[in-house]
C-alpha cells in the first residue's frame, strides 16, 4: 500500500510551543488532540481534556510516541 500523504500542519504543534498557543489551536480548531513534533518529526501527542486541568504539569501529559524518545524535563 502506497504512503498517504496528509497535510498535518493544522493539527501539529513543535515540541516547545507556549501553552497559550496549544490552547488557541485547540480552541480554533475545535480538535480533541494535536500532534506534537520535534525537527518535523512526531514524538506525541496533547490531548484538550489534560490541558483543560488546568496544572502546571501538562507540558509532562503530552503522550509520546514509543518509537521516538520522550520529552525532556
Amino acid at each position: 500500500m502506497p504512503d498517504l500523504l496528509i497535510d498535518p500542519s493544522p493539527f501539529q504543534v513543535v515540541h516547545l510551543s507556549p501553552l497559550s498557543e496549544v490552547h488557541f489551536m485547540f480552541i480554533m480548531l475545535r480538535c480533541s488532540h494535536l500532534f506534537v513534533t520535534r525537527f518535523g518529526r512526531l514524538i506525541g501527542y496533547i490531548m484538550l481534556k489534560d490541558l483543560m486541568h488546568n496544572d502546571q504539569n501538562t507540558r509532562h501529559k503530552i503522550k509520546t510516541v514509543d518509537t521516538q524518545p520522550a520529552l525532556p524535563k
